[in-house]
């Protein structure tokens, strides 16, 4: 199980086309261009320049370029401060005016690239200047697509259906380990069955796409490297990698690696757009490969989903079978087994692999505890693991095009190409050209179902046992109250307030303390959430009156949440189950169980992740100086 992301991130990031500066064919002459394109040179080239000026500040921005390399020798000898390129890259799109209204679908479509690309790039530039937006805001910014939330269930799932075809003895991660290491591949043998891998891959891509006659791979072997692989793009068509033997590359790993790096991911890929977009059109801007991208999100995914194309399942066995086996010196009568379990851990890993960088991101995991996360969660092999971390350290939510990207991608073959081979390459082949935005690749899927509507019997949070210390008639220290909370301390919306505010039928709360007065009153022996004192320092909705504070458990069911409100209270919030994102003026954060949120006085709203409930303890305190009166208010 490897995949082009377990490279050393050098080589990693340079994968799609390498980084070589090579001059390309001149474009074709202006008359042949499409009629509205030239309007946008100027941008253009000033995007150009503004990425490789960029990439003076973060070695891994800019992946490859091949223009004039003048302009990335005047991009190093003239270091731009960080603050100066935000001001030009916000001057810049403010010149990207909307084409108009009948251009022809390639210009509109330059216009979008151009004014997405530049969003990233001035989002990265924040980033590197000290600026953290909320992990689902900056999956948004950098790659337009909304942040995928993974479900332990899903890779608990995943997992299981994983231990029929792991032979051995020993736990599930024992026993994917052995399977590494049974069939890691000898320095000797890498180079034939990478060889033989690439062979059937072209194959199978010639035969659905026409590639330009001068179009050509090669592969020089490489030893003592800290990388494992490396493409250099030579232009006209020229892709030259050097394989790494000596690297611990699996069986597994030859044909998708081919498959995602050469045919036909990354370098078809390459090879197409120079022909079709930047000699034919004089497209300029894809000279340059801007690594933190909605273009090179779509890259990764798209290569990522060439695999499942160019080698279904059962031509991936067939080939395993018949040649890869074979020449690793490894028996065929074990290939199925192999490559079945090869790509369930693959996808696992993947899978795994996304949730991490959120959880890196987020602070929830530190490096040592993200290793062991991927060990238990992926079964990936300690080195494995260790190079992930390090990896999604490095690129952070760009590892998301493995799997939510090359999930886009299939989707939009399923949807397009149906079941016919020739039509699901036509189906792939758009989805990379006539060019395309990830936001365009997103399938349209029927909505999730919504939660009934509530009556007179909500959904029942769940319920604390509540126990209260007080003193006895001898004034020795005892519990006072003990089991749950009175019925009346219970909050669920009417069907009036449903009515009115719908996001309500998804709440339920339970009052479990108020304090009326600070310093609180410790004489006080009557339940402060019982019958005898009704409305005890409470307002609206649980919220504090003025001077007191409140403390209850909050339930919000699956697909509910809170729009964007501001409350005069601090409230200190503790999550004890499910997962919320909290949503801010400038970005978003995910929180789950065990976290704490000190929410002071701030516009936010609630969204809860995943398919359980997320439920969370409260202290409300009343507050001054709120920028909005002391009731709420509602956006």
């Amino acid at each position: 199980m490897s995949i082009s992301r377990r490279l050393a991130v050098a080589a990693m990031l340079t994968a799609a086309c390498g980084c070589a500066v090579t001059a390309r064919t001149a474009p074709a002459s202006p008359s042949a261009r499409t009629p509205g394109l030239a309007a946008f040179d100027p941008a253009a080239e000033a995007y150009v320049r503004l990425v490789l000026a960029a990439g003076e500040h973060d070695e891994d921005l800019v992946g490859y370029f091949t223009g004039n390399p003048a302009w990335r020798e005047e991009a190093r000898r003239k270091k731009v401060p960080l603050a100066e390129l935000v001001t030009r890259a916000d001057a810049l799109l403010g010149t990207i005016g909307d084409p108009p209204a009948a251009a022809p679908p390639l210009v509109r479509w330059r216009h979008r690239y151009l004014r997405s690309q530049l969003g990233a790039l001035k989002t990265r530039l924040e980033q590197l200047g000290g600026t953290r937006p909320g992990y689902d805001d900056l999956v948004r910014r950098l790659y337009g697509v909304a942040a995928p939330r993974v479900d332990l269930a899903e890779l608990g799932r995943r997992r299981e259906a994983l231990a029929p075809l792991l032979p051995g003895a020993g736990s599930l991660r024992e026993r994917a380990a052995a399977q590494h290491e049974r069939y890691r591949l000898p320095p000797e043998r890498v180079a034939p069955v990478f060889a033989a891998a690439q062979a059937e891959c072209r194959r199978r891509t010639v035969a659905q796409v026409r590639l330009p006659p001068a179009e050509r791979f090669s592969v020089e072997e490489v030893r003592d490297k800290f990388w494992w692989f490396y493409a250099e793009d030579k232009g006209g068509g020229h892709t030259h990698g050097q394989l790494n033997v000596e690297a611990p590359f699996e069986l597994g790993d030859a044909d998708y690696f081919m498959c995602h790096e050469v045919y036909p991911g990354h370098h078809v890929q390459g090879v197409l757009a120079e022909e079709r977009l930047t000699v034919a059109e004089g497209l300029l801007e894809l000279r340059v490969y801007q690594t933190y991208s909605p273009m090179a999100f779509l890259a990764e995914g798209h290569a990522s989903a060439g695999h499942d194309l160019a080698l279904p399942l059962d031509a991936r066995i067939d080939l395993h079978r018949r040649v890869l086996f074979p020449l690793a010196g490894r028996d065929p009568a074990d290939a199925e087994r192999y490559v079945r379990s090869n790509d369930a851990l693959r996808r696992l890993y993947l899978r795994a692999q996304a949730e991490v960088a959120r959880l890196l991101y987020e602070g929830a995991l530190d490096d040592a505890s993200a290793v062991a996360w991927m060990e238990e969660q992926a079964l990936s092999p300690r080195k494995v693991a260790e190079d992930t971390v390090k990896f999604v350290r490095t690129v952070g939510a760009y590892a998301l095009g493995y799997d939510l990207g090359a999930d886009l991608v299939r989707a939009w073959v399923d949807a397009r190409g149906g079941a016919d081979p020739a039509d699901r390459w036509r189906a792939y082949q758009a989805a990379w050209l006539p060019p395309q935005l990830p936001e365009d690749l997103v399938v349209a899927r029927p909505p999730p179902p919504t939660a009934p509507a509530r009556t007179a019997a909500p959904l029942q949070p769940s319920r604390f046992r509540r126990v209260v210390t007080g003193f006895d008639a001898k004034g020795k220290s005892t519990v006072a109250l003990d089991g749950r909370v009175p019925e009346r301390a219970r909050w669920t919306p009417s069907a009036a307030e449903i009515e009115k505010e719908p996001f309500t039928r998804f709440i339920t709360a339970d009052e479990l303390w108020v304090l009326p007065a600070v310093p609180f009153d410790l004489a006080e022996r009557r339940d402060p959430v019982g019958p005898e004192l009704a409305s005890y320092g409470r307002g609206e909705k649980f919220l504090p009156h003025r001077g007191s504070v409140v403390v209850e458990e909050v339930r919000y069911d699956p697909g509910g949440g809170y729009p964007m409100h501001t409350s005069a209270s601090l409230d200190v919030i503790v999550v004890t189950s499910g997962a919320m994102e909290l949503i801010l003026e400038t970005g978003s954060t995910v929180v789950r169980a065990g976290d704490v949120v000190i929410q002071r006085g701030t516009p936010h709203a609630w969204k809860v992740v995943g398919d359980q409930p997320c439920t969370f303890v409260s202290i409300l305190a009343d507050a001054v100086n709120s920028p909005v009166p002391h009731e709420l208010l509602m956006k």
